[in-house]
């Protein structure tokens, strides 16, 4: 049982790492898009897309470790 707290825990901590990353990308972009619509829209695409990916993985990750939620 001790392992797949331990593969838990780090699963969510990657996975934890990863948003962060991705919000920080998302934060700069918004940021550098100085207001244009065209640009922000694909910020947020980019953003959506990759919180998609990020829980898909996550999901697959512990599905394969043997731990459900």
């Amino acid at each position: 049982m001790g392992n797949k707290k331990f593969v838990f825990d780090a699963i969510n901590s990657a996975y934890k790492a990863q948003i962060k990353s991705m919000y920080d990308g998302f934060s700069n972009s918004i940021l550098m898009a100085n207001g244009d619509n065209a640009e922000i829209e694909k910020a947020e695409e980019k953003f959506k897309a990759g919180m998609e990916h990020a829980y898909k993985i996550r999901m697959q990750a512990l599905a394969l470790a043997g731990i459900q939620e």
